[in-house]
């Protein structure tokens, strides 16, 4: 009879019995894809050079463009910053980055000013 208590016993602990343990861990995963939002970014680099490359620069569309470059570079790194150690992402980050100072050096020397 001891033998079945026994069993019983892993049963129970086996099916859902182990919840007595504690909580479950719960895994945060990103609600962003670091490679998705460069993808992006490139686009947006891209969408850029067309609209610099114009006779009379869109400056306001630049403007909006390098804005939004930006703030996925931030957006890229902020990814980076919560996984610590991973060199894909950081150099994600650092390539993201790049883009952005890029795209603001490009925007300076189409002469657009663009408002804060």
């Amino acid at each position: 009879m001891k033998r079945w208590w026994v069993i019983g016993l892993l049963l129970y602990a086996g099916c859902g019995g182990a919840s007595m343990a504690g909580p479950p861990r719960t895994v945060v995963s990103e609600r962003e894809d670091p490679a998705e939002l460069e993808g992006q970014q490139v686009a947006m680099s891209e969408d850029l050079d067309t609209v610099l490359a114009r006779p009379e620069p869109d400056c306001a569309a630049a403007c909006d463009l390098v804005g939004s470059i930006c703030e996925l570079s931030e957006r890229i790194c902020g990814i980076a910053d919560r996984h610590e150690g991973d060199r894909a992402l950081a150099r994600r980050c650092t390539d993201s980055s790049g883009r952005c100072a890029s795209a603001r050096e490009r925007l300076t020397s189409a002469a657009c000013a663009c408002e804060p």
